[in-house]
């Protein structure tokens, strides 16, 4: 069967800009996880075997962010994947299966809990259990919930309860939190419930709406119907393997034992974990039905049906049956809930993608007191805004409140804190934690033309960042997240900054960046065109710090650095890289002069006091760089630095004087030393004259002699060639009418 792309299900999202000063705020909807029969991110179980559907009907919307496999059964609803195809056969579709559909937001879980957690905390319903550790047990009771919490670790036991609470039901969403394990039940469900749980949630018994007949298993609702349960945990909701749920009640097969039944009204979703089902018959369970010396060796669990009416959420697909032991678990009858449909009277926590946006572009935003996100806006600070922040007011927000920095070539984003206040320019907001400080959520998985002017701290970026620049007048530790693969390109950095990714085992890239000041990474990295310069403040300090395997590439250092870099890695190696005005007094360090193909040099760049780094056309940092290097744009070889040779770039830069002339005769170089064939000298001269050059090896004997070169007043730069010695130590003699430079050189062929 030919299975047709989805083109319907596209989102494409048009912003568009409105010039006023006032906000202007977009209501961007998406799916909710209750328009799904059933939905998953992954259908790999723990044992990373393949998840089938396998017999029976299915009503409502099917759809896998992963490979969907169908092996049997009648789908009502629309079947969609995010994968290229869809592995099935012998199943009958209502509807032409989907492929190729965009991957569906599956939501963060610090942002579900966090929203009903301060919804129950408003109602009095939270329930946090820090120290002594408690669990839980909820149940639906005539009027209203019970529940009741004991010691973690130790059996329900109604003599030993730290707590009990009843909790009425309502008109509007009643919303339970609890931080730890919980137990779920009770056969009389009544109005709207939100239920949240940090950890595992176990099923003991059915979860049943009142005035619904648990006999005869009716399919749907009417539309009428009143009641509603959304059950949402941090990890499993798990069957828990009670009598009540049918333990072992199918050892005798047909006509033996009594088959029960667990029944389920409900929409449930399961961030990180799955639905799934307790004591799996694996003999690791020593659980007494797999056990071949127990009571019950060689018989089977079959425990009967798991008849769910609603709409259900899995981060991985759980089992809910498996063959181990001759067989163990429930078979399925699963409904849709179709109340549940583009409902909007969603209790908080069920949207996958919801956000009020609010978009600033091309404006000045003065933060002159705070701005509080609400726990479902998300931030867009859009090209051309530049936000001012002053008197300790910042933005704030809630773990569930998403920012992007979103710039554009010559119209990035900036945000300057002016104050002094070492806090970062978005403070997480929780009114129960309000004077403590937590990474704020970026959602970015790429920073491009953004200029940060920060006091310091701690911030989250993306792993990706391209054309930015953050200035701090403190230490900023920053953090790289959304990505495996950590890339710093055409930046700069001016202050001293710690540097990380999230992911421990990633290298960090780093290329064609500036740093005025210093620099921690505490991951190993790569650096190839990077400029060091140290400002008055970094004197007789070290540039850069390696906590891991560190390889630095045609980069320079420039400045009263005392170590150039020093770290704990066990590769530190440094090529075809630079110098100038560094110490080397600190013995554990290392430094430029032990690598390959280095050199010591002024490099004549445009403006180092103004933080202009770009060369002038007399640089030695020209074609000095590591040969086996991509050519520079010109197709020469590389230069060192942060940025390649620009004669169009000086050619431009009108303001920029050429130095003045040198006072007497001097003599720099050669650049690298060691060299492998042609070796360069920067000789400056008060004015035009003859000079010659003469060399010799270390015997004393004159090899070559170069005599009546004209050297034009200024400074210049000569190159010898050194192609027809042999490899070895030469000394070369420059002279003009009144001085002469003696200077040593390397030839290592």
């Amino acid at each position: 069967m030919m299975i047709r792309k989805c083109k319907s299900v596209v989102l494409i999202v048009i912003l568009v800009v409105v010039l006023l000063p006032q906000i202007t705020s977009a209501q961007m909807q998406f799916s909710y996880f209750t328009d799904y029969m059933y939905i998953s991110n992954s259908e790999t179980s723990m044992f990373n075997e393949i998840m089938w559907f396998w017999q029976g009907d299915h009503y409502g919307a099917i759809h896998c962010n992963d490979n969907l496999g169908i092996r049997g059964g009648n789908f009502f609803g629309q079947v969609s994947t995010s994968q290229s195809e869809l592995n099935y056969r012998n199943a009958w579709f209502a509807y032409e299966p989907w492929v190729d559909v965009p991957h569906v937001y599956f939501g963060l879980l610090n942002t579900v809990l966090e929203i009903n957690a301060l919804r129950a905390e408003e109602q009095g319903n939270y329930f946090t259990s820090e120290e002594p550790r408690l669990e839980g047990r909820l149940t639906a009771e005539e009027d209203g919930w019970l529940m009741e919490r004991w010691l973690d670790g130790t059996p329900y036991n109604t003599d030993y309860l730290v707590d009990q609470t009843t909790i009425p039901y309502g008109g509007d969403w009643v919303t339970i939190y609890h931080d730890g394990e919980l137990e779920l039940s009770g056969e009389n469900v009544a109005g709207k419930t939100a239920i949240a749980c940090t950890q595992n949630i176990r099923l003991i018994d059915n979860i049943i709406y009142a005035g619904y007949n648990a006999n005869t298993f009716p399919d749907s609702f009417p539309s009428d119907f009143p009641h509603y349960l959304n059950i949402l945990s941090g990890g499993n909701v798990v069957i828990a393997d009670t009598d009540e749920n049918g333990r072992g009640n199918g050892g005798g097969g047909p006509g033996g034992h009594d088959r029960r039944h667990i029944i389920i009204t409900a929409a449930i979703q399961c961030y990180n974990e799955s639905f799934t089902f307790e004591d799996q018959n694996d003999a690791w369970d020593t659980y007494i039905w797999c056990d071949g010396n127990g009571e019950h060796a060689g018989e089977t669990d079959e425990r009967g049906s798991i008849y769910f009416r609603g709409a259900l959420a899995q981060t991985r697909r759980g089992y809910v049956h498996r063959s181990n032991c001759a067989g163990t678990g429930y078979s399925r009858d699963y409904n849709y809930d179709f109340r549940w449909l583009n409902n909007i009277e969603h209790s908080p926590g069920t949207n996958l993608q919801e956000f009020d946006t609010l978009l600033w572009r091309n404006r000045r935003v003065v933060v002159d007191e705070p701005i509080v996100l609400e726990p479902t806006q998300r931030l867009i600070v859009g090209a051309g805004t530049e936000i001012i922040l002053n008197d300790e007011n910042r933005i704030r927000n809630y773990f569930s409140s998403p920012i992007s920095l979103i710039g554009e070539e010559n119209n990035p984003v900036r945000i300057i804190v002016e104050d002094e206040e070492p806090y970062s320019a978005f403070r997480p907001y929780n009114h129960r934690w309000d004077d403590r400080d937590y990474p704020v959520l970026m959602e970015d998985e790429e920073w491009d033309y953004v200029e940060l002017t920060l006091n310091g701290g701690e911030y989250e970026v993306p792993a990706i960042l391209r054309n930015v620049v953050i200035r701090s007048r403190g230490e900023m530790n920053l953090t790289m997240i959304n990505g495996d693969q950590p890339v710093t390109e055409n930046c700069r950095f001016e202050g001293n900054f710690v540097i990380r990714s999230e992911n421990r085992n990633a290298r960090i890239d780093i290329s064609h960046t500036v740093v005025e000041g210093r620099m921690t990474l505490q991951n190993s990295a790569s650096l190839d065109h990077v400029v060091f310069s140290a400002r008055e403040e970094d004197n007789r300090q070290t540039a850069l710090y390696c906590n891991g395997n560190a390889i630095i590439n045609n980069s320079f250092f420039l400045g009263s650095y005392r170590t150039v870099f020093n770290g704990s890695g066990d590769s530190l190696s440094v090529k075809y890289s630079g110098t100038y005005g560094t110490t080397t007094e600190n013995p554990w360090g290392y430094f430029v002069e032990r690598g390959e193909g280095v050199f010591s040099a002024d490099p004549l760049c445009v403006d180092v006091e103004n933080g202009d780094f770009h060369l002038r056309s007399i640089s030695p940092l020209i074609d000095a760089g590591d040969p086996e290097s991509l050519n520079d744009p010109d197709g020469s070889r590389t230069d060192v630095g942060a940025f390649p040779y620009d004669a169009e770039y000086l050619g431009v830069r009108d303001e920029i004087q050429e130095p003045e002339l040198p006072e007497h005769f001097t003599v720099n170089g050669p650049y690298p030393n060691p060299f492998n064939s042609s070796a360069y000298f920067k000789v400056g001269i008060p004015g035009s004259e003859e000079i010659s050059i003469d060399i010799f090896n270390l015997g004393g004997q004159l090899v070559k002699s170069i005599s009546g070169k004209n050297i034009e007043a200024g400074n210049s730069e000569i190159s010898l060639d050194f192609n027809s010695f042999a490899t070895g130590m030469y000394l070369v003699r420059f002279s003009s009418r009144k001085e002469s430079y003696i200077i040593k050189a390397v030839l290592i062929k």
